[in-house]
């Protein structure tokens, strides 16, 4: 079994390429995160439906698949950064959507023959983002402050805008509501300390009221309890919810 990942971090990017070679087949969930992911599989075709080149902005887990081998490089993009690549982002919340859709085609094909796909996936991508419509500074310093932890009303209160403005301009560039985004935030924040902290301290540090909360938030976003969520692993395997199954996380 092999698994081995390189990582280049550009500006607002942060771009991998992945190999996976575990010798088994393997259907793994990822979980949902409060970024617009671009993610282009190299090799042989997929074996579950997402498009080989797709850009996601996931509000439930993702099921990819492979048979025995996968080879992808993806790029993790703020939404602020990806509305200058694809504009209002209400179309990408939850649903996966076809790369060649979006971009001009042919980045696929590119990233294939690069010598240094990172560096190719960066520039293109950058290149496409200076094109393209700025965000709002009051969107961008409320993304940041959401971030950081900070407490809705208070975000509202430092941009100086209506709560119904900051929520329609937040939604139409982000494809969150400011309440939505601080929640799959807090989420984010809690699995990555999965496996690597008790339970109850995840939730005490991750801003939850107790055990119970972070236990709902789990089922809300990933259809399981974390419990399941770690059972379903592959050991030697790395990420969230990785299962030689066909069953997912809090299947039977």
């Amino acid at each position: 079994m092999s698994w081995r990942s390189t990582t280049l971090v550009r500006g607002g990017l942060r771009c991998a390429e992945y190999r996976e070679d575990p010798g088994f087949p393997v259907v793994r969930w990822e979980l949902p995160v409060p970024h617009v992911v671009v993610l282009v599989r190299l090799g042989d075709p997929p074996v579950d439906d997402l498009p080989p080149a797709a850009v996601l902005s996931p509000r439930a887990p993702v099921v990819l698949a492979h048979h025995g081998s996968t080879h992808h490089v993806q790029a993790r993009l703020p939404p602020t950064t990806a509305y200058r690549l694809f504009g209002p982002l209400g179309d990408l919340a939850g649903h996966p959507v076809p790369l060649d859709a979006i971009l001009p085609p042919g980045l696929p094909d590119r990233l294939a023959e690069a010598p240094d796909r990172l560096a190719t996936l960066a520039a293109a991508l950058t290149e496409a983002a200076h094109r393209g419509p700025e965000p709002d500074p009051e969107v961008r310093h409320a993304w940041t402050m959401l971030r950081a932890g900070t407490p809705v009303a208070e975000v509202i209160a430092e941009t100086g805008w209506s709560r119904n403005r900051l929520v329609r301009r937040f939604a139409a560039q982000t494809g969150f509501t400011p309440k939505a985004a601080a929640s799959l935030m807090r989420f984010h924040r809690a699995t990555r300390l999965l496996g690597a902290a008790p339970l109850t301290e995840i939730a005490a540090t991750g801003g939850y009221y107790d055990q119970a909360h972070l236990n709902r938030a789990f089922r809300r976003y990933a259809g399981s309890t974390p419990t399941e969520w770690l059972r379903a692993r592959v050991p030697g395997l790395p990420g969230a919810g990785v299962s030689s199954k066909t069953g997912g996380p809090g299947e039977p």
